[in-house]
């Protein structure tokens, strides 16, 4: 008897509710229910979702040159290859990239080369380090000669 009068006093409780929203549709996009603009939402989204896959391939990208540079860390303590190659490697692997200004505020010397080997020196002795302090002292130390011979070559 009385349901056909509740459902339009809900129904006009319901709109008085909502009317904020409408009235004011900051209200409603603060909390996500400005459904009115659904296709602005839907690029936000999109958006997102790039944004998204740009940042999972820039990771995959520096894990890539991660694992490329402990390659030729273990080259290099090895002695495959030698500190100026190492280095080489280390600009090539840096080109184009943040990893290249990275270089270049954080280690010293007199040009891209100088400042590559000291990041070698710097890698390999992270490298050894943990599982033995003295062999990366004496390895880094080694290097460090290698380099400055470097710097007095022709």
């Amino acid at each position: 008897m009385n349901a056909p009068r509740v459902f339009p006093c809900a129904l006009t409780a319901l709109a008085l509710r909502l009317s904020p929203l409408a009235t004011g549709p900051e209200w409603a996009a603060r909390l996500g229910l400005d459904l009115w603009n659904v296709p602005e939402i839907e690029r936000q989204i999109d958006r997102g979702r790039e944004e998204l896959a740009e940042g999972q391939a820039e990771s995959r990208r520096v894990a890539e040159r991660i694992v490329a540079r402990e390659r030729v860390v273990d080259d290099l303590c090895a002695r495959r290859i030698n500190l100026r190659e190492a280095a080489a490697r280390f600009r090539d692997l840096s080109a184009g990239t943040d990893a290249a200004r990275y270089a270049c505020l954080c280690y010293t010397g007199d040009g891209d080369d100088e400042r590559y080997c000291r990041q070698v020196i710097q890698w390999v002795h992270a490298r050894l380090a943990p599982t033995s302090p003295e062999e990366a002292d004496r390895t880094a130390d080694a290097l460090e000669k290698e380099f400055r011979q470097c710097r007095t070559a022709p």
